[in-house]
């Protein structure tokens, strides 16, 4: 799910959205608000009990928890002791992975990550998890509300919160942020202007744009072994600037790539020219395209007028995915989260 500032507001506000703008993929659908107008609808404060973020895998994991616990979803007019909610920006079930380039396999995906992914090995990610999360909607028939647009997350009276979003205003009781890291890709500071094709791992889509062409890959994650390996099948060169490997198994595979013959493995670089890369040495390299295979930021933004801290939480918050972490420990986070939250409103 997607946050951050309207673009009503200031010029620069405007500018950071398009920063965090999600790709669009075969797999999925972009979200609503990228073309409608995201500003907040005032309304009367709606109560809710607990107020989930996010329809992902972390977000229906905490929902699923809730409705086995008893609790009912939010009915206009009706407060039930125990009810729950989820807001999610996309169009359909599925969070970020219906975003994700179709070469990453559900097979790929676990030899990265070591977890047990729904889906057969050769399958594209992009589509076995939005399957498999939508499945557990329909099964648990799970009040999700999408699109919606989560503006600003404010403090409320009695320990609550009051969120605006474009399905009008809400007040809960207790909130529980699965908003992932898709929506915020990093890009680290560096010098000079480079005037060809710059993409994040977040536009990516394949290799097919990058055939006969000279590129660039910056990044020592798993990411940016997936776009070496792909592209590198068709382009002319891959020059691959990395800092260090992210870990043992990618140090592994960078080797491996860069035994291809055009492949040629660098430091990360001093900066980007017109036409290229300033590497660390102070050569000059032509290129056609730069891949920012650079990770990404947690999508907190809409947090911001609470003015969390980290060493002080507030209580009946529960932000899951604020550090990088593996699915599975993000799932058993929000699950952990559902249940504490629960607990603290003696809801069960």
């Amino acid at each position: 799910m997607t946050h951050g500032r309207s673009p009503s507001r200031a010029g620069a506000a405007v500018l950071d959205r398009e920063a965090w703008r999600p790709a669009g993929s075969q797999a999925g659908t972009e979200p609503a608000w990228l073309t409608s107008h995201p500003n907040p609808i005032p309304s009367s404060p709606r109560a809710v009990d607990i107020l989930v973020i996010g329809a992902g895998a972390a977000g229906i994991s905490a929902a699923a928890v809730m409705e086995r616990a008893g609790l009912r979803g939010y009915a206009d007019g009706i407060r039930p002791a125990g009810s729950y909610l989820v807001l999610d920006a996309e169009v359909r079930p599925g969070g970020s992975f219906q975003h994700l380039w179709r070469g990453l396999t559900v097979g790929r995906a676990r030899a990265w990550s070591d977890e047990e992914l729904p889906g057969a090995d050769d399958e594209p990610v992009a589509l076995a998890l939005p399957r498999h999360l939508t499945d557990i909607e329909e099964v648990l028939d799970l009040p999700v509300l999408r699109p919606v647009f989560v503006d600003e997350v404010h403090r409320g009276s009695g320990g609550g919160f009051i969120v605006t979003t474009t399905s009008g205003t809400w007040h809960a009781s207790g909130i529980i942020n699965a908003t992932g890291r898709w929506t915020r890709p990093f890009l680290p500071s560096h010098h000079g202007t480079f005037s060809g094709r710059e993409l994040h791992t977040q536009e990516y889509t394949g290799p097919a744009d990058f055939s006969r062409r000279r590129c660039a890959v910056i990044g020592g994650g798993a990411a940016a072994c997936e776009h070496v390996d792909e592209i590198s099948r068709v382009a002319k060169q891959v020059r691959w600037y990395a800092a260090q490997p992210a870990s043992p198994r990618v140090a592994q595979v960078m080797e491996e790539l860069a035994a291809r013959k055009n492949v040629r493995l660098a430091p990360a670089p001093a900066g980007l020219t017109r036409d290229g890369i300033e590497e660390a040495d102070g050569t000059l390299r032509k290129v056609d395209a730069i891949i920012w295979a650079t990770g990404f930021r947690p999508e907190l933004r809409h947090l911001a007028p609470l003015k969390i801290r980290k060493k002080k939480p507030l209580n009946r918050l529960y932000i899951i995915g604020r550090q990088p972490r593996g699915l599975g420990k993000a799932v058993s986070a929000a699950e952990e989260a559902a249940r504490c939250l629960m607990a603290d409103l003696a809801l069960v």
